[in-house]
């Protein structure tokens, strides 16, 4: 039987009396239980955040637990033991058990491990290892969950990290530092977050990264590509003229195009959030942003400069994403316009009592 570390004589009071006196004097001819660690080693590193599995020889008359120490005090996570010892189970022919053990509850740094077996009349016996832990951190973007970040005027970005030990987290933009947190220990894991303002920057695409780094200088990066953007969409609209047949319900649409080349850019119809506009001479608060043709939110940043035309329908034909059709019902045009002019107020038109649209990124995301 190896003799244990000092770290260990503390916790394991029996032990350290076995190893100073001989057996027949603490315990009459009944030896204490023989414990011998088979695996892992003494020394060897552990560089993971897994669970240890450890092989044991006991050598016991009347064999009643086992217990597991990480410096000389119980885990506060009891391993899983295989097979599990019975009561006054005999060991004399010697027993081998696997024991199973979530490794988290160890920091990074030099610990002592070690296996006390207990008879049932409260003999000890214990056999201990020396171990290394040193893991690198592992980082993952937990939100945002999708990279099209249109429309967001601010955005929680957050990273889970986990480590064996105290970590520093700092997230970069476009190679551009946002600052540095310490979300503390991280053995189970840990949250990194920063509020994104996103009004600073261009419509388009954007890197974020993220530099996770341990106390032992360990580092590891995550990062993502996202798209922020303006969105360009109906907030208020009223119509007067409509009824598309007796009873029936409208389905009030709003086209965009290139007052100067004609180019269709995009509309809002039913699966935009027009679907509530149903009767003439009601004023509808709606949410509708303008889709491209190919079902991409229009983004008004893209509209800066042009000379727009706004075409409001009632649609009879084939509904938005695509243009105007010969069987539609018109119910007003306006322009030419710019985004400013779309964007600015109250509109009026035709047979188009009201309608308001916005621009920007109102979105919290």
């Amino acid at each position: 039987m190896r003799r244990l570390p000092s770290s260990l004589a503390a916790g394991v009071t029996t032990v350290a009396l076995a190893l100073a006196l001989p057996a027949c004097l603490l315990y009459g001819d009944d030896p204490p239980p023989e414990v011998t660690i088979t695996s892992p080693t003494d020394g060897a590193l552990i560089d993971d955040r897994g669970t240890i599995e450890l092989d044991v020889d006991v050598v016991a008359d009347e064999l009643d637990t086992l217990e597991l120490l990480l410096d000389g005090a119980a885990v506060a996570g009891p391993p899983t033991i295989t097979p599990a010892p019975t009561d006054a189970q005999d060991c004399r022919d010697g027993c081998t058990f696997h024991l199973s053990w979530d490794s988290r509850e160890a920091r990074e740094g030099g610990h002592s491990l070690a296996v006390r077996a207990l008879a049932r009349d409260g003999r000890a016996g214990a056999d201990g290892v020396a171990l290394r832990f040193e893991d690198v951190p592992a980082a993952r973007i937990d939100s945002p969950t999708g990279d099209d970040l249109q429309g967001a005027g601010t955005v929680a970005l957050t990273y889970v990290i986990e480590d064996r030990g105290d970590v520093t987290a700092e997230l970069w933009i476009d190679d551009v530092s946002q600052g540095v947190v310490s979300p503390g220990d991280c053995r189970r894991g840990c949250l990194a977050s920063w509020d994104w303002d996103t009004a600073g920057y261009a419509s388009g695409t954007h890197q974020i990264a993220l530099i996770a780094r341990d106390a032992l200088g360990h580092e590891v990066g995550d990062g993502r590509v996202v798209t922020v953007g303006d969105l360009l969409w109906v907030s208020s609209i009223e119509v007067t003229g409509e009824t598309d047949g007796l009873g029936s319900l409208l389905e009030v649409e709003v086209h965009l195009f290139d007052a100067d080349s004609g180019a269709f850019l995009g509309c809002a119809g039913q699966g935009q959030g027009l679907e509530d506009v149903d009767l003439d001479d009601v004023v509808y608060d709606v949410f509708a942003p303008l889709v491209t043709p190919a079902g991409r939110r229009l983004d008004a940043a893209d509209l800066a400069g042009r000379n727009l035309r706004l075409e409001v329908i009632e649609d009879d034909q084939l509904p938005c994403l695509a243009p105007p059709g010969p069987a539609d019902d018109p119910i007003g045009t306006l322009g030419p316009v710019t985004v400013d002019d779309l964007t600015a107020g109250e509109l009026a038109f035709g047979n188009v009592l009201h309608l308001e649209l916005g621009a920007g990124r109102p979105f919290d995301l």
